[in-house]
């Protein structure tokens, strides 16, 4: 990790619509400051993370990554709304 990304190096369970916003909210200023990348390599099918918007409604289930521009550390955004199971946001 570098000091682009350490403010995102923690491991965060989500447990809610309004808390998977503000993550999903800070982790797209992130690339829209171009902190972080998407790698939309990785994004099976799913609508482009920096182009998400939940305020209608959430996916029952997503999984996106995202690089540091600089150090090229990878994270991971997951989480399933359908069961209730929730999510996380992790260094991987």
């Amino acid at each position: 990790m570098c000091p682009e990304c350490d403010d995102y190096a923690v491991d965060l369970d989500i447990y809610g619509p309004a808390q998977l916003r503000r993550v999903v909210g800070k982790i797209q200023a992130a690339i829209s400051e171009q902190r972080l990348r998407s790698d939309d390599e990785r994004m099976m099918g799913q609508p482009p993370l920096a182009e998400l918007d939940l305020s209608q409604l959430t996916p029952d289930a997503m999984t996106y990554y995202v690089v540091c521009d600089s150090c090229g550390q990878t994270f991971r955004l997951q989480c399933e709304s359908y069961h209730g199971s929730g999510g996380n946001w992790r260094c991987v």
